[in-house]
Parts: structure tokens; sequence; C-alpha cells
């Protein structure tokens, strides 16, 4: 989608970017959406502005957390491929596999709620 929003709607979610279950996020990002759009509406004078921060903030990590579990659902199509990547996964080194899910290690860890501004005085 080139946007979640149109007008005053918002998208969040599976409505906005449904994504195959393989990394288990669609929980996860449906609640990033509600945080930023809820800081977004707190923070900005209009309404259409919070939309748009919502949007410029949220796009481009929802699609690439899509596009991550599309790529690995490709790559897992037939249960040989799937019995393959399990046990790639339970081979996989304590120390390798920890530095993978590391906050600094894997890009879906990163995420961290925004920070809310000082709301302008009313108009």
């Amino acid at each position: 989608m080139p946007t979640y929003v149109h007008g005053r709607v918002a998208l969040l979610g599976d409505a906005a970017h449904a994504m195959s279950p393989d990394r288990g996020q669609g929980a996860g990002q449906s609640i990033e959406d509600a945080v930023v759009l809820a800081a977004a509406l707190a923070d900005e004078n209009t309404i259409e502005t919070a939309l748009v921060r919502y949007d410029t903030e949220r796009r481009p990590r929802t699609q690439a957390t899509a596009r991550g579990a599309r790529t690995d659902g490709r790559r897992t199509t037939s249960r040989t491929a799937h019995r393959a990547m399990v046990t790639m996964i339970r081979l996989m080194p304590a120390p390798l596999w920890r530095r993978g899910i590391a906050a600094n290690g894997n890009p879906t860890w990163r995420w961290r709620p925004p920070h809310l501004r000082s709301p302008a005085p009313p108009h």
C-alpha cells in the first residue's frame, strides 16, 4: 500500500499490513501501530497531521517486517525445506542465536515507543 491513511481514516494492524505468521509479528505490529498513532494524536495540532506522522513512521517498519516474513515463507514452501530450516535453528550455537535476537542484532527487537513531545498550546 502506498499509504495507511485516507482523509481522517487510518488503517492499523492486519487491515494495513497483513503478514504471514512466520514471524509471529501480527499482534506485536498492531500494538506498535496503536502506540505510534496515540503518540501522534497527542503531539500534533490536527488529526490530519497526526495521521500523516503515523503513516510516515509506521509504513517503513511494517512493510519491511511483512517483506521479511514473505521471504522467509517462500524459503519454506516444502516440508523438506521447513524441516531443514528447523534443524538448522536447533543446531545453531547458543552464542550465535543470542546475537541474532539481541537488540542490536535484529531489527524486529530494536523498536522503541515514540517519546511524547510537549503538546502545543491550543489556538
